[in-house]
């Protein structure tokens, strides 16, 4: 049998193959921890951006609606001027000044609304980039795991060797 020192360096090298067996499935996991908690990060930025598209969609309603009840407005204005001036709401001037107003606001309309909804375009864009991050987070996460699994059993069986070398100079066996 061998001696108490070779006996311990066999000791030893058993224990340091453990803690670095120990140490790589620690990283990955570690490592995949990591990924999944940006991964969440990154799927709550992508809900986020989804409801920001949702108030910008909704946005883009009130807009246009706002540009109607003004033109609405603005046209009643017209005629009640014409009317107290005596002119009738019929006549060609009034419905040229009442179609200029339709042309002016509904152009202002279409572009404001347009506007909202290439805003709500761009922030669904967004999410789904948002979103395909977390999914390549996820991914990652797992590749993780896997590679601290096979470096641990790289290194476990390196450890074997090297204690089987050990205990055979030692005279173990």
């Amino acid at each position: 049998m061998g001696d108490p020192v070779s006996t311990g360096i066999l000791a030893l090298n058993a224990a340091g193959t453990g803690a670095g067996i120990f140490s790589a499935l620690a990283g990955g996991q570690q490592s995949k921890v990591n990924a999944q908690l940006e991964a969440g990060r990154a799927r709550m930025q992508a809900e986020r951006l989804k409801v920001a598209a949702e108030a910008a969609k909704v946005r883009g309603i009130q807009v246009d609606t706002a540009f109607r009840e003004d033109l609405n407005q603005s046209l009643q204005n017209l005629y009640a001027i014409r009317a107290a001036q005596g002119a009738s709401v019929d006549s060609p001037t009034s419905r040229a000044l009442g179609e200029r107003a339709r042309v002016a606001s509904d152009r202002a309309r279409r572009v404001a609304v347009s506007n909202e909804r290439l805003r709500a375009m761009g922030i669904e864009n967004e999410a789904a980039v948002a979103e395909g991050d977390a999914m390549a987070l996820l991914r990652a996460s797992r590749r993780y795991r896997t590679a601290s699994l096979i470096s641990a059993a790289g290194q476990a069986i390196s450890g074997a060797g090297s204690f089987l070398r050990a205990g055979q100079t030692a005279g173990y066996w």
